[in-house]
């Protein structure tokens, strides 16, 4: 789990507080349909879906528990195939010699190339494993707080778009300047107050 481990990474979101009376069946029902499929496409380059956060690798969340308290807690996993470059490059060139030898040719035009590096491509991703990258997501259904276990852009845009599909719901990314925004409106001030704002630096112990 990661709020036990040693050091954690954490980008906070706002989706809203729910009063649903059937929230825990919708929840469900959503993780249920956006889980992350237990057969792997293997043509595919990346792969993702929501699974439970005690069970990342077991996708079923008919029997794996998601609630905790008023949170909802699970996971999005990311599978991912990456070829590496220099080995795509090596197969490529080989590719490009034994078309070149085979009809007589000193070059081939750009087109060429181009379908040779995809069918190398495919054929490269067909041998490689997928790799996975597990995020947990802590949900908090009564304020609407969202703590997403991961900074990495990619992995936080992913997250956004299968949220925002899997629920119906709108979440914003909460950065010091959404937060002092909420503050001034529960607080009737004018949002010129914000944005009249420089950033500064507060010395602490003699450190500027």
């Amino acid at each position: 789990m990661a709020l036990l481990s040693n050091s954690q990474t954490i980008v906070r979101y706002q989706a809203g507080s729910i009063k649903d009376e059937k929230i825990m069946e919708t929840i469900q029902a959503a993780l249920v349909k956006n889980a992350m499929p237990e057969v792997q496409e293997e043509y595919q380059e990346i792969m993702i879906g929501w699974v439970p956060f005690e069970k990342p690798y077991d996708p079923n969340f008919k029997i794996h528990p998601f609630i905790y308290g008023t949170d909802f807690v699970f996971s999005l996993r990311i599978d991912k195939k990456t070829v590496p470059a220099k080995a795509l490059a090596q197969k490529i060139s080989v590719a490009i010699q034994a078309k070149c030898e085979a009809t007589g040719r000193e070059f081939l035009s750009k087109n060429e190339k181009a379908e040779i590096k995809e069918l190398v491509l495919e054929k490269l991703i067909l041998q490689v494993p997928f790799v996975p990258a597990i995020h947990e997501v802590h949900w908090n259904y009564e304020s609407g707080a969202v703590m997403f276990f991961s900074n990495n852009k990619a992995a936080n845009e992913l997250f956004e778009t299968l949220f925002i599909a899997s629920f119906e719901r709108k979440i914003f990314q909460l950065f010091p300047y959404t937060l002092a925004a909420g503050s001034i409106n529960q607080a009737t001030i004018d949002m010129e107050v914000l944005d009249q704002l420089t950033p500064s630096i507060i010395g602490i112990g003699g450190v500027s």
